[in-house]
């Protein structure tokens, strides 16, 4: 049993649970409404179901699953926790009109033991944190996810320090960063940074991280990193959204990676996990000049989920390139001339930086099923790289940012009372 430190811990109020109750009378009768995650194609929902989405099974084989009201562990205006199986899924909901129109499969971990009843009628009625202490998960440390193994093993392949990092995650994914991080890495410190109060007071839901070296904030992830220490950020793992699951404006214009820049050590790995559909290549110009990058230094990789995860190497790569190993993939509804990475290519990962036996043989087999064939490197001579095509900038909602901040790693719970202890 360990705690996990929080700098805020919100609760839902009585009024949105019972809100909530009227609207699950309301869903069953929204069918026609439903979407699929990947077209957009309406579907009809399965008799007595709440909303239907596109889940990824370990093998990668992608099915339609079915949301019932007695399979909800806990649920907020934008988010749902689910229980599959073994499987405990997080869904963002679009809604329109307060009814749901749209379920999408956000984060998935996996219990190593059947998690609680199943049906969860008999837990506590309100939609609350407290379904998920009374039917916790023994949670796998191994994401089954290939988009966070991929975020992971892009991290630690090519972060170049030999001290064990300090990693801001912004946009937490079921808690699957600390986790894996604090299970394998000896001294690693974790700062886990959301908007949403209730991805934050979800933890429970998704087991414990049974590391004191583990701070979860509330906070835009903007706001937290004008807050820091610059150069005090080794790793940093974006997966941002908005109510609308998009990545906000503030969080991937040029000026909000001028800022990540002056955060990140000059040994530091930038993972950006974006959906190809939202903008892709305005999204990474504006990355590339703001993080101040040239070639060989941003590599691009697509997940089991058909997100893109996007790899910045801040240090200088030297090396010569083999220009002959080209081909074009296409990146949203843009062709793109790549350089495809061998595995000679991809960064060595090293055990001086505390990495148990277990985190380099996964470390190892991730590099191999989800990097070899599969990581490209945008070539220069592409108009991906020329000046002149769209970026994004910050708008009227967006503060200039001044680097004053002086926070260290975990600071925000040095000084906190409130905890979460978890099995």
């Amino acid at each position: 049993m360990s705690a996990l430190h929080f700098s805020r811990h919100p609760k839902i109020s009585s009024l949105l649970a019972g809100a909530l109750a009227c609207t699950l009378v309301l869903l069953v009768h929204a069918g026609d409404a439903q979407q699929h995650l990947f077209d957009e194609e309406p579907v009809q929902e399965q008799a007595g179901g709440l909303c239907s989405y596109e889940g990824v099974e370990l093998d990668g084989q992608v099915q339609t699953d079915l949301v019932r009201e007695p399979d909800i562990l806990f649920m907020s205006a934008d988010w749902m926790i689910v229980q599959h199986g073994q499987e405990r899924r997080m869904l963002s909901l679009k809604r329109e009109d307060d009814v749901i129109v749209e379920c999408r499969l956000a984060n998935t971990v996996r219990c190593r033991a059947a998690a609680g009843p199943p049906d969860f009628i008999g837990l506590p009625q309100a939609l609350d944190i407290t379904r998920c202490t009374e039917s916790s998960c023994d949670a796998d440390p191994v994401p089954p996810s290939g988009m966070s193994k991929s975020s992971i093993a892009g991290a630690m392949m090519y972060y170049g320090g030999s001290e064990p990092p300090r990693i801001v995650n912004i946009g937490v994914s079921a808690f699957a960063t600390p986790r894996w991080f604090t299970s394998r890495v000896t001294g690693v410190k974790v700062d886990d940074v959301d908007y949403n109060p209730d991805k934050i007071a979800a933890a429970p839901c998704f087991g414990s991280v049974v590391s004191p070296a583990v701070c979860s904030t509330v906070s835009r992830g903007r706001d937290f990193l004008e807050a820091r220490k610059s150069g005090t950020i080794d790793i940093l793992i974006l997966d941002p959204d908005d109510d609308s699951m998009n990545v906000p404006v503030c969080q991937r214009s040029v000026e909000f990676f001028k800022l990540v820049r002056s955060k990140m050590s000059d040994v530091g790995v930038v993972v950006w996990e974006v959906w190809p559909h939202d903008g892709p290549m305005k999204h990474l110009r504006s990355m590339v000049q703001g993080l101040n990058l040239t070639e060989g230094q941003l590599l691009l990789s697509y997940a089991d989920t058909g997100n893109v995860v996007v790899i910045a190497r801040l240090m200088p790569i030297q090396y010569a390139l083999n220009t002959t190993d080209t081909k074009k993939i296409k990146l949203g509804r843009t062709d793109l001339w790549v350089r495809t990475l061998q595995q000679e290519d991809s960064g060595i990962i090293g055990q001086t930086i505390g990495v148990s036996s277990a985190g380099l043989q996964e470390l190892e087999l991730w590099q191999k099923e989800l990097f070899d064939d599969k990581l490209y490197m945008p070539l220069h001579a592409t108009k991906f790289w020329q000046d002149g095509g769209d970026i994004d900038r910050d708008d009227e909602e967006c503060s200039p940012w001044q680097d004053l901040g002086q926070e260290e790693p975990l600071e925000r719970c040095v000084t906190t009372t409130t905890t979460t202890t978890t099995t």
